[in-house]
């Protein structure tokens, strides 16, 4: 995707399994880049970071049966996030978040309980 000058933002795509559409742009959670960094075994969910109306990157996830759309994986450490893997199943994703009491990375697991990953210790 292009703007009116010329600017190409990152955006992370993916191609739904068993699809005849071609590649579907997965958007952002507000900023201008996102990136994918894992999807599951049988591509059911999409994991990785996407920047936000100010810039900042947060870990974000993308069920697609059926299609939820890109969701904030919200951090244990308050701020920002990456999610840079999945489990096979989907269920458990694996990432970073930024502690704004720290100033550090920390390593960080989400769960799927059914309706929402919940980030875990």
């Amino acid at each position: 995707f292009y703007d009116r000058d010329g600017y190409h933002p990152q955006r992370a795509f993916a191609v739904p399994p068993g699809s005849l559409q071609g590649a579907r742009d997965l958007g952002t959670l507000g900023g201008e880049r996102s990136e994918a960094r894992g999807v599951s075994n049988n591509g059911g969910v999409i994991v990785g970071w996407s920047e936000n109306h100010l810039g900042e990157i947060w870990a974000f996830s993308v069920r697609q049966f059926p299609y939820s759309g890109m969701r904030v994986l919200n951090p244990l450490a308050v701020c920002c996030g990456e999610a840079n893997g999945v489990s096979n199943n989907g269920n458990v994703i694996v990432g970073r978040s930024h502690s704004a009491r720290t100033e550090r990375w920390h390593a960080c697991m989400w769960r799927w309980d059914g309706a929402h990953y919940a980030p875990t210790t």
